[in-house]
């Protein structure tokens, strides 16, 4: 594990919280925020962690996911009551006030989207582009992604 500052996923954090926003914002449906919403934070919160430190995507992947939980189960014993800050509006909006077990299953959706990624691009486990990345064998196999589409 490195801590290195990557631009890539820096803007991918950026963007994913803008849209995080405008589903919080915007969306009021019974799909769409509380399941895509919920699943995306996990992937927001891996964005957050890769801009600053350069490892394994999949344990990555796994700590969102974790993080994710705890803050859940903090929704479920009234942690932001427990820490004083029940009063707080913008305490309660980030930490949450009711306990979902659904959201348990989004936050995995979630981690699994991304190590489903990660596998597809091969970018995350195997280093930067010509560092052990596989290369086809035969000409008619598909040229690999760019790599300013990986992850």
């Amino acid at each position: 594990m490195k801590f290195r500052f990557s631009l890539p996923h820096a803007i991918a954090f950026a963007c994913l919280f803008l849209i995080e926003a405008g589903i919080a914002i915007y969306i009021h449906d019974d799909l769409v925020r509380p399941l895509g919403g919920d699943a995306l934070v996990v992937v927001l919160v891996w964005a957050f962690w890769r801009s600053f430190v350069q490892g394994n995507a999949y344990l990555a992947a796994l700590g969102a996911m974790i993080f994710c939980y705890a803050v859940e189960f903090g929704q479920y014993l009234h942690f932001v009551d427990l820490i004083g800050l029940g009063q707080n509006h913008i305490a309660r909006i980030v930490l949450g006030t009711s306990f979902d077990v659904h959201d348990l299953g989004a936050y995995t959706l979630g981690a699994a989207a991304i190590c489903g990624v990660c596998h597809l691009t091969e970018k995350c486990h195997r280093g930067r582009a010509g560092q052990g990345v596989r290369q086809a064998t035969t000409p008619s196999a598909a040229p690999p992604l760019p790599a300013a589409l990986w992850f």
